[in-house]
């Protein structure tokens, strides 16, 4: 967990898949810097947190979420910041009542159609992740050689801006849990999950879609049929960004899920409209 204190609202951050809290390190910095408490935590079964329960996945890492949230929203307001699977979490736990000011939900993998998604109701797993699945050793050298240049593309918006320790840490971690046969079967069970989108959604507390123009993971037409469907929520497309706009521009995602927080503090009744 990483954290940095400040005034309320606390804005809680949620990594993606393969990621960590280290991923939110200089949006942490910014927060921090606009006088705002924050913080970030590695989700169960990635980072240096507790492997995930044999089973599902979803339903532990909304346990998680929703213990997180009510623990945190007892010193006041919150505001759930998640990135990809992260922000999947994020508007599960907001259409599951956890008491929060608001949700920004950063290139949610559920909020549409996408290949993986595709793929993962077919009712074979496709080839290729079959053949990535099959148990051949894979030396570190050549696992490295092979994802850290598929990375900068996926991760960033510009794969010249890449700070090679991050795409480190993705190919260490995958490494770690068991190269590319490991990686491919965990991705196609945690597709499965995904595969059924977040279905009719009620969300009464506030919500900012954020979608990168330059996102080569998620389609920016999830994040649209998501506004589309809440037409309370707000939309912003970051034309510069990528899938990880934490990593991309900190400082501009920074002052907009500042600006979503203060909106929605706004707009709670005062003390004087209750009397």
């Amino acid at each position: 967990m990483l954290e940095v204190e400040g005034s309320p609202p606390t804005f809680v951050l949620l990594h993606g898949y393969l990621d960590s809290a280290n991923t939110w390190d200089s949006a942490l910095r910014e927060l921090a810097a606009r006088g705002h408490s924050a913080v970030a935590v590695d989700l169960p079964g990635f980072g240096s947190a507790d492997l995930l329960e044999p089973g599902l996945m979803m339903p532990q890492l909304d346990a998680f979420v929703a213990d997180l949230v009510e623990v945190r929203a007892r010193r006041g307001p919150v505001v759930l910041v998640g990135n990809s699977l992260g922000g999947t979490l994020a508007v599960r736990a907001a259409a599951a009542g956890a008491p929060l000011l608001g949700v920004v939900t950063i290139g949610d993998p559920s909020a549409g159609p996408w290949r993986l998604r595709t793929w993962a109701g077919a009712p074979r797993t496709p080839l290729l992740l079959r053949l990535a699945a099959a148990p051949l050793p894979v030396p570190p050298s050549v696992l490295r050689f092979v994802a850290t240049p598929v990375l900068r593309r996926l991760v960033y918006a510009d794969h010249r801006t890449a700070d090679p320790a991050v795409v480190a840490r993705f190919t260490e971690f995958v490494r770690a849990r068991g190269g590319l046969p490991w990686l491919a079967a965990n991705m196609a069970a945690v597709t499965r999950e995904l595969h059924q989108g977040h279905g009719d959604l009620r969300i009464s507390c506030g919500l900012h879609i954020i979608h990168g123009k330059k996102d080569r993971v998620v389609p920016l037409v999830g994040s649209r049929t998501l506004h589309e469907a809440l037409p309370d929520s707000d939309l912003t497309i970051g034309p510069d960004w990528g899938h990880c706009p934490q990593l991309d521009d900190p400082a501009a995602l920074a002052e907009l899920v500042t600006n979503a927080a203060n909106g929605w503090l706004g707009a709670l009744p005062q003390a004087g409209d209750l009397a």
